[in-house]
């Protein structure tokens, strides 16, 4: 059978820079369907198929193409190609390469988007099929999608359905208003019910099956926090569904997605890695929205199963063989990041600075890790080989976890989230780690005291008052308070310095409001770090040293003090807190043991935040 090579390319222009193009051009799942590819799955053709290979075939009852894909090829944001190989179709082979190049028109500045698509037809009819699909009416959709992406950018939304869709939908616009008032009532956040309940109703389904809160924020420019507790009103209401989507903490891709905390793992298996991996409450594990079904019906078509979409830290990808090497030109925002490959166990850390080299040659080869940290140019010429003796899957990966999800670990430690869904908990008997979490310890000064002069009744108010007081606080700071221990409560937060702030604020409420003989006065104990995760009389406690030291400081603090190690007080947020003009912070320091931690001297913090009052001298 006669093969007829065959190449496309087109070149249109975008108002928007590359940097704001990129997710849209990036997600494949998205752009394949936009430019009318048809839903792929997943083919079981040889079982001798490369690593990091995939193979793939269209609805059987839509068509009989079956091929063999290589790993995505990116740069961000670049460009960003793939390879296919047909064992059966019109296609023999074909590669796809989307490029993006920033247009230097100071009359029209933006980004000239080439599209190509080249390869090999199979016989007489694949060419005549070649040509009837990239027609000029192929052309003509391509201008259309990347119009829509422009509009998208420019209003701060998810690109809306294709025509025809949307016209489906507006048969029912009562239904939509009505959600929205619904909506708004619970959350008391009309311009993020409008937001939310358009995205459902307007919105391509891919967008709806993952429906991540960090993106709405950014691309909405609310709080994080707002968009959480109104997504969680909307869940209440059965306008969206809750999820736990747990991912490989080597390669990040998605390993599993639970719709109840408690059936998360504490490991999966990663076929990707090859691996069993140990999840935590932190990094690995974190919340996600879709559709409701009652609300908009979602169907399981994918258009792309591994494309850089699925992978949004990863910066740039290559495929390279063995004694082969690859040019990369780089531009990389301020972070960190690293460069692995997917069976050298030898990660480089590098970093963009300004000093940093502007160009550099790496080899990869199998050799001792390398716990150093590479300064480069923020925009610097790589050259990568590979000296390994078999093909290398490389890349370079943001290591922030914080810029790509919301964490279990963040989202269970905030008060509205307990109150909301008091039945989201772990396993019994199971344990998740949870790093960087801050634990307060506050207890009541002479408790014994308000019990005598006030009464038993008049005593168990105020401390019951006491309690509704730091709860609120503590929820407004984005904290949760775990447990009540007598007269002292123990609280978690995300970050010391909302820590710090619940603490000064409920101490200078209670300054101003409680001026009888026996008032409600503080102290308290903080501590910064790791511990583990567990149910404990259905809800989510914690214990570990992090916990236990809390606890021990709170007992070295005098009236109105709060006392922290001195690791603690080095956090930068918390330095900047209390660096502010309006934030008096008086700091001693001393060491101590501590009950519990043998014969060591801690190196701890007393803080006394309330300003004393001023004493006329004569």
């Amino acid at each position: 059978m006669k093969s007829y090579p065959f190449s496309y390319s087109w070149r249109i222009h975008s108002a928007g820079t590359p940097r704001q193009l990129w997710p849209y051009v990036s997600d494949t799942n998205r752009f394949f369907k936009d430019v009318g590819q048809l839903p792929v799955q997943e083919a079981m053709i040889s079982h001798s198929l490369p690593r990091h290979f995939a193979q793939l075939e269209y609805d059987h009852l839509r068509r009989a193409d079956i091929w063999q894909e290589e790993p995505y090829r990116w740069e961000a944001p670049h460009y960003l190609k793939v390879y296919r190989n047909y064992q059966r179709g019109p296609y023999e082979e074909l590669l796809i390469k989307i490029e993006l190049i920033p247009d230097r028109n100071k009359k029209e500045p933006g980004t000239d988007i080439s599209i190509q698509f080249e390869g090999i037809s199979r016989g007489f009819m694949g060419s005549l099929r070649t040509k009837t699909h990239f027609s000029k009416a192929f052309k003509q959709r391509l201008k259309h999608v990347i119009r829509r992406y422009d509009e998208s950018i420019a209003s701060h939304q998810f690109p809306q359905k294709k025509t025809s869709s949307l016209l489906l939908s507006l048969k029912n616009p009562g239904k939509w208003r009505e959600l929205q008032k619904k909506l708004t009532a619970e959350s008391n956040e009309p311009e993020l019910s409008r937001r939310i309940i358009d995205l459902l109703h307007y919105s391509d389904e891919q967008d709806l099956k993952s429906i991540e809160p960090l993106v709405l924020s950014k691309l909405w420019s609310f709080p994080l926090h707002r968009v959480l507790e109104t997504a969680y009103h909307a869940v209440i209401l059965n306008i969206l569904n809750m999820e736990w989507r747990q991912v490989c903490p080597r390669c990040r891709r998605t390993l599993k997605v639970s719709r109840r905390l408690f059936e998360i793992s504490t490991s999966h298996y990663c076929n990707h890695c090859g691996d069993t991996m140990d999840l935590d409450l932190n990094n690995t594990t974190q919340i996600i929205f879709k559709s409701h079904p009652l609300v908009r019906k979602l169907s399981d078509d994918m258009y792309c199963v591994s494309g850089p979409q699925h992978r949004p830290h990863v910066v740039m990808q290559q495929y390279i063989k063995p004694g082969a090497k690859h040019f990369v030109n780089l531009m990389l925002p301020d972070g960190k990041y690293r460069v692995r490959t997917d069976t050298l166990d030898r990660d480089i850390h590098v970093r963009p600075d300004v000093e940093g080299l502007d160009n550099v040659t790496m080899t990869l080869e199998q050799g001792e890790k390398d716990n150093g940290e590479t300064l480069l140019s923020p925009q610097s010429d790589m050259i990568v080989k590979n000296k390994a003796d078999h093909p290398l899957l490389i890349s370079i990966e943001d290591r922030r976890w914080q810029d790509y999800g919301v964490s279990a670990a963040e989202v269970t430690s905030q008060q509205f989230f307990r109150e909301c869904f008091p039945k989201e908990y772990l396993r019994e008997s199971q344990k998740m780690k949870c790093d960087e979490l801050t634990v307060l310890f506050t207890d009541l000064i002479d408790s014994s005291s308000i019990y005598s002069d006030s009464g038993d009744e008049e005593a168990i108010k105020k401390v019951m008052d006491h309690f509704e007081v730091l709860r609120k606080i503590i929820r407004e700071e984005r904290g949760a308070i775990v447990k009540t221990i007598g007269d002292a409560i123990m609280a978690v937060f995300r970050q010391p310095a909302s820590a710090v702030r619940a603490y000064q604020r409920a101490q200078k409420l209670f300054f101003d409001s409680d001026k009888s003989d026996a008032p409600i006065r503080l102290k308290g104990g903080l501590h910064h770090g790791s511990c583990y995760a567990v149910t404990l009389n259905n809800r989510i406690d914690y214990f570990g040293n992090t916990v236990n030291l809390a606890a021990r400081l709170v007992e070295k603090a005098n009236r109105d003090e709060l006392v922290l190690s001195s690791k603690v007080l080095e956090n930068p947020h918390l330095q900047t807190l209390l660096d502010q003009d309006d934030m008096f912070c008086k700091i001693d320091s001393f060491s101590s043991k501590l009950k519990g931690f043998g014969d060591q001297n801690h190196a701890i913090k007393r803080l006394s935040l309330h300003k004393p009052a001023l004493k006329l001298v004569i």
